[in-house]
């Protein structure tokens, strides 16, 4: 989800349930400073603070997503990283 694709839906539902900045921070328990950044786009927010949001706003997880969002063509070839240790050691045994 971008930033700013989040801060126009936060905004939006924000608008459509009549509630302030003051009234749904106090809501989610967040500060009044942190929903501005929010809707500004100037933070991204982790996934218990967009549940927060989603249960102050009285709506589903869903409506915070971005609607265009897709799941990429391919998977990756190969796993990233480095191997578990021990696991080079059994696969030579």
């Amino acid at each position: 989800m971008s930033k700013e694709s989040f801060a126009a839906g936060l905004r939006e539902l924000r608008d459509k349930t009549g509630l302030s900045r003051n009234a749904l921070s106090k809501k989610a328990g967040l500060s009044r400073q942190f929903i501005s950044q929010l809707e500004r786009g100037l933070n991204e927010p982790s996934w218990t603070t967009v549940q927060l949001l989603a249960l102050a706003l009285g709506v589903d997880y869903s409506e915070l997503a971005e609607p265009d969002l897709q799941l990429p063509d391919e998977a990756p070839a190969k796993p990233r990283g480095r191997p578990k240790k021990g696991a080079a050691a059994k696969s030579e045994s």
